[in-house]
């Protein structure tokens, strides 16, 4: 069930809730990396979990699209 005025149901919204929490330690720890680049990393990391892959991989369509 999708949340209201969200593409996510809640949790894919948590994922991305995370992901953007996660991305400040990220620009950090690797000098300014960007929003898709973090986004491609993520989605191919054996560690993530598949909610956050998925929505990951959303994100970066949605970002390369310019949505």
């Amino acid at each position: 069930m999708r949340i209201p005025g969200s593409n996510y149901c809640i949790e894919h919204e948590t994922a991305l809730k995370e992901l953007r929490r996660m991305y400040h330690r990220w620009t950090v720890a690797f000098d300014g990396i960007k929003w898709e680049r973090y986004l491609d990393t993520i989605s191919k990391l054996q560690e993530s979990g598949q909610w956050i892959k998925e929505v990951a991989k959303f994100e970066l369509k949605l970002s390369l699209s310019g949505s």
